[in-house]
């Protein structure tokens, strides 16, 4: 197994936020308005799925244009 790798201090034009990667990576983006975390998640070119943590999940989810929405919660996969 890989250890985590978790990138810190990117923008919202990391190349890595358009590329669609496995394993074991984490590139968070600070974002503060509600619009700015919708219009980036809808630009990328993979959007295989979304997670985010709402107090008004329907309204956000509806929003975004993925495969799957995760809402409030992450799912954690283990490759074998």
């Amino acid at each position: 197994l890989f250890p985590t790798t978790v990138l810190s201090d990117l923008t919202s034009n990391a190349l890595i936020n358009n590329k669609e990667t496995f394993g074991p990576l984490a590139a968070p983006v600070k974002l503060d308005m509600e619009e700015e975390v919708i219009r980036m998640a809808n630009n990328i070119e993979v959007g295989l799925a979304g997670y985010f943590f709402s107090w008004d999940m329907g309204r956000v989810a509806e929003k975004l244009e993925v495969g799957v929405v995760w809402v409030n919660m992450v799912l954690f996969s283990q490759g074998d």
